[in-house]
């Protein structure tokens, strides 16, 4: 079953009643969760220097933008791209169609520590509901690459056979 995606803001019920952006219904199969990263986690990046800085990454602070991060429903890794490329949705789907996994990425559960939803709770990848594939997309309003991302994905996730997906948009700034 092939999916088909709107842009709808949708906060799953474990957080609260669901809140949509606009009145169309939500394809089957696909939910949308949107979250923030915690304002300390940026000021604590900031305040690292050289090898600190690039453990600040493993432990999943994000500072640049676009950053997508796909897992498996079991939260294996599977792709990681930092900044846009076009044409990712290529290797992104060789990695899914092989089965790969990505051993030096940045764990789903490490991610969601440094976010929060709108009510500023945090989310933990047991609260989250079942779906064969996870995406975490870090955007911000200004960031004309994180339309791209965003436009590519849906594209790719519209051709695609999953019959679940959950998909994590994480904005950075206020």
């Amino acid at each position: 079953m092939a999916l088909s995606l709107v842009a709808v803001l949708v906060i799953p019920e474990f957080i609260g009643q669901p809140v949509r952006a606009d009145s169309r219904a939500l394809p089957p199969g696909l939910e949308k969760l949107e979250l923030q990263q915690r304002r300390d986690i940026a000021r604590d990046h900031q305040r690292r220097v050289g090898n600190a800085r690039a453990q600040a990454r493993r432990e999943g602070i994000i500072r640049t933008l676009p950053q997508l991060f796909a897992y498996y429903g079991d939260e294996t890794s599977v792709y990681h791209m930092h900044g846009y490329n076009r044409g990712f949705t290529l290797v992104l789907d060789s990695s899914v169609r092989r089965g790969s996994r990505v051993r030096d990425m940045v764990s789903l559960e490490a991610l969601l520590e440094n976010t929060r939803d709108a009510d500023g709770q945090s989310v933990e990848p047991a609260d989250l509901p079942d779906a064969d594939m996870i995406f975490i997309e870090y955007w911000q309003d200004d960031c004309d690459d994180c339309e791209k991302v965003r436009e590519d994905l849906q594209a790719w996730l519209e051709e695609r056979p999953l019959d679940s997906v959950l998909w994590i948009r994480v904005r950075l700034g206020s």
